[in-house]
């Protein structure tokens, strides 16, 4: 962001009622340091290493404390990856909630895109990227579709299910069944996986945190369609 345009957004702001107030959240100081009319910028904290367990084991457990304990090692070094972002340790827990080789879990522990800094992936999280790659063909070509939508959009389920169909992403081994039926359990499994969310407001439609909609726009370059 640059000062001369952040001059001109303030300026609309201008004519607001007196005591209204502005919060701005951003992830880069650069952004906080332009925006800031006072000397204090609020820096959050990472999340505690006990909350931040729960949150991974509510996903990839479903909160069963007497979980393989195999897994849980493996899991708790996966959640020191994740850096205290709820986001990522909802992604990775919904990643690995049915999987239950430990294996597979170490693998994913052991995977070289942790190593990457987020520039080199266009500022993508390590395990967005991770939720991205072990997702399903089909699943890829309808996560990254939904690129073609605005940030904070509220997408329509039905309205999303249909273009989906007309891209011919929808696949089924059933011949019997309706394609929105299979569309509706796309949804359904993305929003499992974190990478799509349910609108507070309106269960019909769904909407992508910000950061999964940067996924979204990157893989949409790369997905083959």
């Amino acid at each position: 962001m640059s000062y001369e345009k952040w001059h001109f957004l303030w300026s609309t702001f201008t004519f607001a009622d007196k005591g209204s107030r502005i919060i701005v959240t951003t992830r880069s100081e650069n952004v906080a340091s332009i925006v800031k009319t006072g000397e204090v910028t609020y820096q959050l904290r990472q999340l505690p290493e006990a909350d931040c367990w729960k949150i991974f084991s509510e996903h990839a457990f479903s909160g069963d404390l007497d979980a393989d304990p195999r897994l849980q090692q493996v899991g708790k070094k996966i959640v020191k990856k994740c850096g205290g972002l709820p986001l990522a340790l909802r992604s990775m827990g919904a990643l690995l909630r049915f999987e239950r080789d430990p294996s597979k879990w170490d693998s994913i522990l052991r995977s070289h895109v942790w190593e990457l800094r987020e520039t080199q992936r266009n500022n993508i999280l390590p395990s967005l990227w991770l939720s991205y790659h072990y997702l399903p063909s089909c699943l890829k070509h309808c996560f990254a579709y939904c690129s073609v939508f605005l940030k904070d959009f509220e997408i329509q389920k039905e309205e999303l299910i249909l273009l989906w169909m007309a891209e011919g992403f929808l696949q089924s081994v059933e011949e019997e069944k309706r394609m929105e039926d299979v569309g509706e359990e796309y949804i359904k499994d993305l929003i499992s996986r974190s990478l799509v969310q349910r609108s507070r407001y309106d269960e019909s439609t769904v909407k992508m945190h910000d950061l999964v909609h940067d996924l979204a726009l990157f893989v949409s370059d790369i997905v083959v369609v």
